[in-house]
């Protein structure tokens, strides 16, 4: 019955851990585009010029996007899912 207890507790702490790891990174990745507006989520593996790069507001953008330019800056507006 320990055991249980024990198991149940250590899987909610790497649960949360995993959380509050994933906010960071999140948070991360928003600093290091040139703007973007509320409730954007960058999914796992995104490749991007990030210093270039300016969302809008409600912008989705999945796992393993990637979002190039040589030159210029890319602008993806508001309620837009890509991936």
């Amino acid at each position: 019955m320990k055991d249980g207890r024990v198991v149940r507790a250590l899987g909610h702490g790497i649960v949360t851990g995993r959380r509050v790891v994933d906010g960071f990174a999140r948070r991360y990745q928003l600093s290091l585009l040139e703007g973007h507006g509320r409730d954007v989520y960058i999914g796992p593996n995104c490749s991007m010029t990030w210093g270039s790069v300016r969302l809008g507001n409600s912008v989705y953008i999945g796992p393993g996007c990637v979002l190039q330019s040589a030159h210029g800056r890319i602008e993806i507006g508001d309620h837009v899912m890509l991936g």
